[in-house]
């Protein structure tokens, strides 16, 4: 019965990480989405604690500076998923490859939009490309990291009910 029950487990496991590889369209307009929400909930607190600093309105100032994180996560995010769909086309599907496509977009995304932003708030593409580019590659860095802490946590989940079942 442990065998079946580890059989069982296991398939489970290749269930979901099929589903977890499967990318859809809508998956990347989401992902895109939640980069943008959190711009735009970090601009409103970093505006508004500006504001209260400065003596300024708060909530004009909170809802620019949000506006505006909004606007620089749309532009970096969205190409950058762009160009992480254009990779996945090229590159390979192993993990290795996923990374360094993870990586490749989120440069490709931090130059394309840096180079927009700045072009549209300081009228030179360059600055704004050489700020963001950086920032997108940390960005990449992040992900990964949280994503390697995600499996591993979902492979000691599996591991525990696997010696539940054997338990029992």
């Amino acid at each position: 019965q442990s065998d079946h029950d580890g059989t069982v487990a296991l398939t489970l496991y290749d269930f979901l990480q099929s589903i977890n590889n499967r990318v859809t369209i809508m998956d990347d307009v989401q992902r895109v989405a939640n980069r943008v929400t959190l711009a735009f909930v970090t601009g409103l607190a970093g505006g508004s604690t500006m504001a209260m600093a400065r003596g300024l309105p708060v909530g004009r100032t909170a809802i620019s500076m949000a506006a505006s994180c909004a606007m620089v996560g749309t532009a970096c995010f969205g190409l950058e998923r762009v160009s992480n769909v254009a990779l996945r086309q090229v590159l390979d599907s192993d993990q290795k490859q996923s990374n360094v496509r993870l990586y490749l977009s989120h440069a490709m995304g931090g130059a394309a939009g840096g180079a927009m932003v700045g072009a549209l708030f300081q009228f030179r593409a360059m600055p704004g490309a050489l700020m963001f580019t950086p920032a997108m590659l940390a960005m990449a860095f992040g992900e990964i990291k949280f994503e390697k802490a995600r499996q591993v946590r979902l492979q000691e989940l599996l591991t525990e009910t696997q010696q539940e079942h054997q338990q029992s």
